[in-house]
């Protein structure tokens, strides 16, 4: 019987070495699967953020290129008798030279000193297809051994985001008598987009079909802007400049008062009518109202009215190198006239008050007859001296671009 209890004794403890062998193998193969799949998920954690870094710089180089897009209206070389062709090409060579010759941003950055995360962009190009811009790049995320490369394109369709159009100078180019007519500005054409609803500042070519109505509420910015309506425009007081723009309306056009018109062409095919032109009145720009037109105070610097039926102004506060033409009977309540000015009116022209005219005989007034003996009234003189042409005038200067809102194609390619 003792025997037989020792050898039980044997029998346990030999089992138990062999459960205690089992559990250790378990568990030597268990760390070692777990140090592999730590090592494979770091490799993989690593490699994801490599990607996530090229993705990064990626953006960041999208971001430098619309920032230079933005840039270009003040930076880019002043140039004359532009085209569609020139505009492309004068786009491409800037952004060559702030790309690649000499970048104005860093190209490479640095996320994480420790693991050494960094993003790089390199392998820069930029070409020109006929209206379009393409930039190609490559974008490197670097993280420890890990490297992730995007090989990205930007394509820029420059047509559609600048217009050319004749800039209004106001100056006496070609033949020095001819008066302003309503076709020197040129309708924008059909194709444009249409104007995103509540969006009040306009910077971009579009167009809105029927009669439009504004309120006082809507605080209206015009810059850099090719906006045309197909029937009637009604604008309230209009609290901020208009810039750099043109208004194409086919309708009749109705506002309150308006602040200064800075290089505007502003053309109305049915009747205008205007409060006060404020702040600078008229500057650089070009007034055509197809129909009747109605206006309060306003002054002009290099510009031009022309007004086909009858006309209505307030005061007119001051005309240098500018020109009024009016196809009716008109009625001013007074003139102050400056240098290399003139004013015709094709029918009578009642002066209600003052007539000042502060321009050494080198500016006149001319009617076909008129309340005020100053006003020339000679029908000979009013032919020579107030012939419209469609060609030449005041308006025949420059070219100049009206800048839209860039928009940007992206295209990606990785490479892991």
């Amino acid at each position: 019987m003792k025997r037989l209890l020792n050898d039980n004794n044997g029998y346990a403890l030999v089992t138990v070495l062999f459960i205690i062998t089992i559990f250790t193998i378990l568990s030597l193969a268990f760390l070692t699967q777990s140090t592999t799949s730590m090592k494979q998920n770091g490799a993989v954690e690593t490699k994801s953020q490599s990607v996530d870094l090229a993705e990064m710089g990626a953006a960041y180089f999208q971001q430098i290129v619309l920032n230079e897009l933005y840039s270009i209206n003040e930076n880019a070389p002043e140039q004359t008798d532009i085209t569609m062709d020139s505009a492309v090409t004068m786009v491409k060579n800037f952004l060559n030279q702030r790309l690649i010759e000499t970048p104005a941003v860093p190209l490479a950055k640095v996320i994480d000193t420790k693991s050494s995360a960094s993003f790089a962009i390199d392998h820069i190009t930029v070409t020109k297809d006929k209206d379009k811009i393409s930039i190609t790049y490559a974008s490197n995320g670097m993280e420890d051994n890990a490297t992730t490369r995007i090989d990205g394109t930007l394509i820029i369709d420059v047509g559609n985001w600048i217009t050319i159009e004749k800039e209004a100078t106001g100056e006496n180019e070609g033949n020095p008598n001819d008066m302003p007519t309503g076709n020197k500005i040129n309708d924008p054409g059909s194709n444009l987009a249409t104007c995103p609803k509540n969006v009040y500042t306009i910077n971009f070519s579009c167009q809105l079909v029927g009669t439009i109505r504004y309120d006082n509420n809507d605080q209206l910015v015009f810059n850099g802007a090719v906006y045309k309506v197909t029937g009637e425009l009604y604008l309230p007081n209009m609290n901020y400049e208009i810039n750099r723009s043109t208004l194409y309306i086919l309708g009749k056009m109705t506002t309150e008062n308006m602040n200064s018109q800075n290089y505007v062409s502003l053309h109305v095919s049915g009747d205008g009518t205007f409060g006060h032109f404020n702040g600078n009145g008229l500057n650089y720009s070009t007034l055509e109202i197809g129909g009747n037109g109605k206006m309060d105070n306003t002054k002009l610097y290099k510009s031009s009215i022309y007004i086909g039926g009858t006309g209505e102004i307030g005061q007119i506060n001051g005309m240098v190198d500018s020109k009024i033409y009016i196809g009716s009977n008109a009625t001013i309540k007074g003139i102050d006239i400056g240098d290399n000015s003139k004013i015709c009116v094709n029918g009578k022209l009642t002066i209600e008050n003052n007539y000042n005219n502060n321009s050494n005989g080198k500016s006149n007034v001319y009617a076909k007859s008129s309340n005020d003996p100053r006003v020339i009234t000679d029908s000979t003189k009013f032919a020579t001296e107030c012939p419209q042409s469609s060609s030449g005038g005041e308006d025949s200067g420059n070219t100049q671009i009206i800048w839209g809102t860039p928009k940007i194609i992206k295209e990606f390619d990785y490479h892991y």
